[in-house]
């Protein structure tokens, strides 16, 4: 979220002077586009119905964009899941290990290490060292992205910057102390399903897209959108007849 905010250049507030994002707030009158990818694919701030019309009347100016707001406000689109080992990369953890040791139990240690590093004051040449637990190189997890697809989404291409910000994360990293080199991620396999209304009423099956090697691919990208688009439009057809 925070990588996207930084590719649109959106405004971050933080009434509180703490923690600074950008995220919609229709008391302070924080982000107002009823079409901002952030606060659409992430989520934003709930609000009352009916103090939205009481604003409108204390603003008249602001009548139509709060009315479209109103209309078009939504729940979170996304969901990410936790992410576990892959069973691919357990399978061969437990190779290498028994070749190595001749156990195949796995314990914490095969996941994890810790790295020793040192600081070093600039003014008393004091040391400082100390230990990071981070994930050991080479760990392939599993996990998953859920995205809700919503009516009033038909017509408006959201998924992309899902797209654009896994593309991010690996040309940045996840987590903390990034800039020491932790938290590099590469997405390996991306596969991508599409699980329509008649799905859930027992009418229809699941769509497979694909699957995808990079997962910030422009080639990617226009496939699933354009495949998307297909899918959504025979959905407006069926609410339509």
């Amino acid at each position: 979220r925070s990588l996207l905010e930084s590719l649109l250049a959106k405004e971050v507030y933080s009434p509180d002077k703490r923690i600074y994002q950008h995220y919609f707030d229709l008391e302070k009158g924080f982000c107002l586009d009823v079409k901002c990818p952030i606060d659409n694919i992430f989520g934003c701030n709930s609000f009352q119905l009916g103090r939205a019309e009481s604003i409108a009347m204390e603003n008249p100016g602001m009548a139509e964009t709060i009315k479209s707001i109103v209309e078009n406000f939504a729940p979170t689109r996304i969901i990410v899941t936790d992410a576990f080992p892959s069973k691919a990369c357990i399978e061969r953890l437990r190779r290498e290990k028994e070749e190595e040791t001749g156990i195949r139990t796995l314990m914490l240690d095969d996941f994890l290490e810790e790295k020793a590093e040192n600081r070093i004051d600039r003014i008393t040449s004091a040391a400082d060292p100390r230990t990071f637990l981070r994930v050991k190189p080479h760990i392939e997890f599993e996990g998953k992205i859920l995205y809700k697809i919503i009516h009033v989404d038909m017509d408006v291409d959201y998924l992309k910057y899902v797209f654009y910000g896994l593309k991010l994360i690996e040309d940045t990293y996840l987590g903390g102390c990034g800039s020491r080199g932790y938290g590099r991620i590469r997405f390996n396999v991306v596969r991508i399903r599409v699980k329509p209304a008649k799905y859930y009423k027992g009418e229809g099956g699941i769509v497979e897209i694909g699957e995808f090697k990079a997962s910030g691919e422009k080639t990617a990208i226009d496939v699933v959108l354009e495949k998307l688009s297909e899918i959504l439009s025979k959905t407006k057809d069926a609410v339509k007849s």
